[in-house]
């Protein structure tokens, strides 16, 4: 297959390679998605040394399933996945279409400030992190409203009683749009870290591709955004606690604010409040990301390859 760097492959080729990724992404990882959200909103100690294995089990369970449903079944864990297919197709296609527009459009005006500021090698992967930054920025305005009602089906159902999708629209308008800032901050900074990290690995783990004709493997790929995802999980998750407690509404958060939040989790449950949720996101989160981004890739190459005529 020839290579075509994705700033280069036609913008239609990467929005198709996007929205691949985000429709084969949510039924594979949609339940440890759910758990980690839940494990996020859940502000008591789920083990305490000397604590009985049975008790942290119970404390688990409780954290994960809602307690509005006795008979805690799998089915309680799919709730909510059809806005989450909605939201994640849109938003990977925008992400992985518009990330290198961006990308292209900094290069052409700002490109010999990057390399005199970090060096010709470095300024690429400056580059790439910047317009993922502003690519993630940018999706919250879009998108939040959609999770906005897939968070409050995954952590709060019983707020949503028997309300449809629609008219849960209609009923919340701008409301759907709490936590903006939290969301446009933990999508900045997890999609600079997200697209920087993964150059870098390319960059300096691997070989730079210097032929044109010549693609990384699939595995190569894959290890660079599964090291990308780690990190963006790490770096995003202190804004991401705040951005699902607001968006949840469950009872002492429903009407703080994100600042007023925050200094709760300070105050309660101390700075490793922030990064509740993180290590089970890694090994979730992590995956799906890294399985995302791969498969974009790849099957925007492969369009991007169908599309160009043969000589």
């Amino acid at each position: 297959m020839q290579s075509h760097k994705k700033e280069n492959r036609p913008w239609f080729a990467n929005l198709l390679g996007g929205l691949t990724a985000g429709a084969i992404e949510v039924p594979i990882f949609y339940i440890p998605e759910v758990i980690s959200h839940r494990l996020q909103v859940n502000t008591k100690a789920l083990y305490q040394p000397g604590m009985k294995l049975a008790t942290f089990s119970k404390n688990l369970s409780n954290a994960i399933f809602d307690q509005n449903n006795p008979s805690k079944n799998i089915r309680d864990l799919w709730l909510g996945i059809c806005p989450a297919l909605g939201y994640k197709i849109l938003q990977r296609g925008y992400k992985f279409a518009g990330q290198p527009m961006v990308k292209t459009q900094l290069e052409m005006y700002f490109g010999q400030h990057y390399q005199s500021c970090f060096g010709e090698r470095n300024a690429k992967l400056m580059l790439e992190g910047t317009a993922g930054m502003i690519i993630g920025a940018g999706e919250a305005p879009l998108l939040l409203p959609l999770d906005t009602i897939k968070i409050r089906y995954q952590t709060n159902q019983a707020s949503l009683k028997e309300e449809t999708f629609f008219s849960i629209l209609r009923k919340e308008k701008m409301k759907l749009y709490n936590g903006l800032s939290w969301t446009v901050s933990r999508n900045a900074i997890g999609s600079m870290g997200l697209f920087c990290t993964s150059a870098a690995v390319k960059e300096y783990v691997f070989e730079p591709l210097t032929d044109k004709n010549v693609s990384y493997t699939f595995s190569q790929k894959f290890f660079a955004s599964s090291v990308a995802s780690i990190m963006s999980v790490i770096i995003s998750n202190p804004p991401d606690v705040v951005k699902t407690r607001i968006q949840s509404k469950k009872g002492e958060w429903k009407n703080k604010s994100g600042m007023t939040i925050a200094r709760d989790i300070v105050k309660v449950e101390g700075v490793r409040g922030f990064f509740k949720g993180t290590g089970t996101k890694i090994v979730t989160a992590g995956p799906k990301v890294a399985v995302a981004m791969t498969i974009a890739e790849t099957a925007s190459e492969y369009i991007a390859d169908k599309m160009t005529p043969k000589k």
